[in-house]
């Protein structure tokens, strides 16, 4: 950045290639940014295909977005030092301030109750601004995250793929009333620091609980595991359906879970997104002192802002009665949380750029055309 004059070049990065906070926004600017769009990836090939099913849902040009592979030292002279706009899910290059006319937007990758660093490992994505579905959790990520300010713009880009549609529930095949289980990963064998373990491994524990009570009120439980559960939900004997599976019906996540009549999770972003898409949450933590333990909440904590929308054993069918008769669950408490956290429903891709195009000029003072 030192070495080289800004250019009109906006970077993209998302981690991994079908995170659809990257997905959404290299689409938007390809819409209304007339510069480069580069979106840096794993897969050239696979993250276009991605692009394109996302395109199908919010329009966009994919053909207009440039996919390369992480070539670190040609990304970062011919792209990143030039780019008078960089937006990153989990950071690029040890996420340095930027220099001069440009901003650096830490897009993340969700909005969720748990903290960004643990007591195992410090995280430090510095950044102009992180954008958050919620600023009451995304000032606490901001601090987690270590930047240098808290300067929070609202509006996860994947919030615009929130959209619940008969079509998808087609595609998979859903006639019935289905409930998603989406559980956080416990143990972790796919984070740059070796295995990590937060909280304890329930989910073979608990698995047939929350079957057995779908069954008795004719719900299909479907579970979803996280992309980096070391655990093999498969052998519990229930149905899932993983990431692969889903982009293979040309079918994004945010869709999926839009499309449910009921989410049950526990410490992932996952839900927040459901609770944005009007689909009823519970939440179902077994292990909430240990998680607290070993990785903690953004402030306010989610024991303590949601604890109205927690089930246990005894209330599970609850829950899956007010699924079963198409009727809200706990719906007091669910509008409630999403006015604590001040959620707003999408498309919030448009709104977060145009906050970023208003930084631009009011921290560096020079225009970015958007």
């Amino acid at each position: 950045m030192l070495l080289q004059k800004p250019q009109k070049i906006a970077l993209v990065y998302g981690a991994p290639d079908y995170e659809e906070n990257s997905l959404v926004t290299a689409l938007r600017l390809s819409q209304r940014y007339s510069g480069l769009i580069v979106m840096v990836c794993q897969n050239p090939e696979k993250t276009a295909q991605y692009l394109r099913t996302v395109s199908k849902v919010i329009g966009g040009n994919p053909a207009a977005v440039k996919c390369i592979e992480m070539n670190r030292w040609k990304v970062l002279w011919s792209y990143y030092g030039p780019a008078e706009l960089v937006f990153y899910t989990h950071g690029m290059f040890f996420s340095p301030k930027s220099i001069g006319n440009r901003l650096h937007i830490n897009l993340w990758h969700g909005t969720g109750p748990k903290l960004a660093s643990n007591k195992n490992f410090k995280s430090a994505f510095d950044a102009d601004a992180l954008s958050s579905a919620s600023p009451v959790w995304g000032v606490s990520t901001a601090k987690s995250l270590r930047m240098s300010n808290q300067r929070v713009i609202i509006g996860n880009a994947r919030a615009d793929l929130l959209e619940r549609s008969d079509q998808i529930r087609s595609k998979l095949g859903w006639n019935e009333k289905v409930v998603l289980w989406l559980p956080t990963y416990r143990r972790s064998t796919e984070v740059s620091i070796g295995t990590l373990a937060e909280g304890k491994t329930f989910l073979s524990e608990h698995a047939l609980e929350l079957s057995k009570h779908a069954a008795a009120h004719n719900i299909r439980l479907v579970a979803k595991p996280h992309p980096f559960d070391a655990e093999q939900l498969t052998d519990l004997g229930i149905e899932v359906i993983t990431n692969s599976e889903i982009w293979e019906k040309e079918i994004t996540n945010s869709q999926l879970i839009a499309s449910a009549d009921g989410v049950i999770s526990d410490y992932s972003s996952a839900w927040v997104d459901a609770l944005i898409a009007n689909v009823p949450v519970a939440l179902y933590c077994p292990d909430l002192a240990k998680y607290v333990a070993d990785r903690g909440f953004n402030e306010p904590p989610m024991d303590l802002v949601a604890k109205d929308i927690f089930i246990d054993p005894a209330s599970m069918s609850e829950f899956f009665q007010a699924i079963s008769a198409g009727q809200a669950f706990r719906a007091a408490a669910q509008t409630q949380l999403r006015e604590t956290l001040k959620l707003s429903a999408g498309p919030r891709a448009d709104e977060m750029l145009n906050q970023v195009r208003d930084l631009a000029q009011s921290l560096k003072n020079f225009k970015v055309d958007l």
